[in-house]
């Protein structure tokens, strides 16, 4: 299959002087008509967000663009024979479009539609909330990654120059428990909840080698000890050597068959421990789905409730299943 290009659009200024919206009940009582003038950007509004989903979803509706039933803020746009499919989160569009054509017309569209200064982009980027874009035309890849984020994390922490050579995101058999006395993040230079938020941001984003990690040290976020903070200097040591790990997408049919034995078929992974959690007794899933040879989706979480040895693996496998039959109506 050929990737296609990654383009974004910019409507953080949509909403701004001018836009005039009739509020319930402003200027005094339920029952006056009063219409507010709204003077502030997307970003200064408590309700511009549902207004900015409301606009997109009408403009969508207007040109004909249909919203996946996986995912309201998704949709697919046919054109003249070309197909463009975007994704909305809060003001930027992200899309692939199969031809300039319909890029370019998408593009006027919505400047049409917002205004002309109102939109920038409609050009293939190199970056999309915080992620960085990197395209291999002649292998066909496409990679993303959150370098930039890696080291600004490190260097709050200080550890931008860390040497340490760390090979895994924590100590092998390492286990936790609950820590009963006081807080002990002082020894980090920003607070252990800080930590768990920049950690958690990755493994969101990019990372799914961390989020087992990320796991263990959130449940422990509140009240960490000392062995807490221990595992939390690791990650970070573990992370200062691998700065620019990402994830990779093929679109090389003869990689995808010769490397990972499939092309365009959701693949999917799961496990459980059993009783890891030494508090509750409760077992951890972790599981995978990945896309032409690059994870979509992954988690690491505790189970609700205290498992056998004979129930703690199909629990995860029911959870991967969810997952998959989410994610195979979202790409088809």
């Amino acid at each position: 299959m050929e990737l296609p290009p990654l383009v974004r659009l910019d409507g953080s200024r949509v909403g701004a002087d001018g836009d005039e919206v009739e509020y319930e009940g402003c200027g005094g009582g339920k029952n006056r008509k009063t219409v507010a003038k709204l003077s502030r950007y997307l970003y200064g509004s408590k309700d511009a967000p549902r207004r900015w989903a409301q606009a997109v979803q009408a403009f969508c509706e207007k040109i004909g663009a249909e919203s996946l039933i996986s995912d309201r803020m998704a949709f697919r746009w046919k054109w003249k024979g070309h197909t463009m499919t975007f994704a909305v989160h809060v003001d930027d569009i992200v899309g692939t479009p199969s031809s300039d054509e319909i890029r370019d017309e998408f593009t006027r569209l919505m400047k049409e539609e917002f205004g002309q200064d109102q939109v920038t982009g409609g050009v293939e980027t190199e970056a999309v909330l915080g992620m960085a874009i990197t395209r291999d035309w002649a292998r066909k890849t496409i990679t993303i990654s959150q370098g930039g984020f890696v080291r600004k994390f490190l260097k709050n922490f200080g550890y931008e120059n860390c040497k340490k050579k760390v090979d895994s995101p924590l100590p092998a058999s390492q286990e936790f428990e609950k820590w009963e006395g006081e807080p002990v993040d002082d020894e980090l230079p920003m607070s252990f909840l800080a930590f768990v938020g920049s950690l958690n941001w990755l493994v969101c984003s990019t990372r799914p080698d961390l989020a087992h990690a990320c796991a263990m040290m959130s449940r422990y976020a509140s009240n960490p000890g000392p062995e807490h903070v221990k595992c939390a200097k690791h990650i970070l040591a573990y992370l200062a050597g691998h700065k620019d790990l990402g994830i990779t997408y093929h679109g090389s049919a003869e990689v995808l068959q010769k490397g990972y034995d499939h092309e365009d078929r959701l693949v999917a992974a799961c496990d459980a421990d059993l009783g890891g959690c030494k508090d509750t007794h409760k077992s951890t899933s972790g599981t995978v789905v990945w896309l032409n040879g690059g994870a979509i989706s992954w988690s690491a979480k505790k189970q609700s409730t205290v498992s056998t040895s004979t129930q703690s693996p199909p629990k995860s496998a029911a959870r991967v299943s969810v997952e998959i039959v989410w994610l195979r109506d979202l790409v088809t």
